[in-house]
């Protein structure tokens, strides 16, 4: 459901679409796209205005862990329980790349070069316990965007280069 921050007491639109638990929801930088996952191995692409669920993809063993969308580009990363990061292209939603995670409980945060050569370009590391979530901030007065990780170790770190 969305709510409106200023308005009707009632959700301002519905998502109806998952058979389980909704893990993972990442809106895209313009705002008129939502993406979602599910403990029911699927994930979603919606339409915020009309509520319509635009693509639906499914993968064994997917259970959507995280996710967020990578500003300015179409491009959705996704972690799971299987233990593998997905990079989603939204506009069909179909997968364009996987990366295998190094070990079952991760304390760090990788940032990958997606444009050609799909090369890892920074491992931050800081956190003493698994690593729940990575989101990118908006660019601010730093010329790049800034990076902020949470984890189980009841932590939130913003990192930048």
């Amino acid at each position: 459901m969305m709510w409106e921050l200023h308005g009707n007491s009632g959700p301002a639109q519905h998502f109806p679409g998952h058979d389980l638990v909704v893990t993972g929801l990442a809106v895209s930088p313009d705002s008129l796209h939502l993406c979602t996952g599910s403990r029911d191995n699927t994930m979603c692409k919606w339409d915020i205005e009309t509520g319509a669920c635009l693509h639906r993809a499914a993968i064994s063993r997917n259970l959507v862990t995280h996710l967020c969308w990578v500003p300015g580009e179409p491009y959705v990363i996704q972690t799971s329980e299987d233990k593998m990061i997905r990079i989603w292209d939204t506009r069909e939603l179909q997968v364009a790349h996987t990366f295998p995670t190094k070990q079952h409980i991760q304390t760090y945060c990788d940032l990958w070069d997606l444009r050609q050569t799909r090369n890892r370009v920074r491992e931050y590391k800081g956190h003493f316990q698994t690593t729940a979530s990575c989101v990118f901030l908006p660019k601010g007065l730093a010329l790049a965007p800034l990076i902020a990780t949470s984890s189980y170790d009841c932590m939130v770190k913003i990192w930048n280069q």
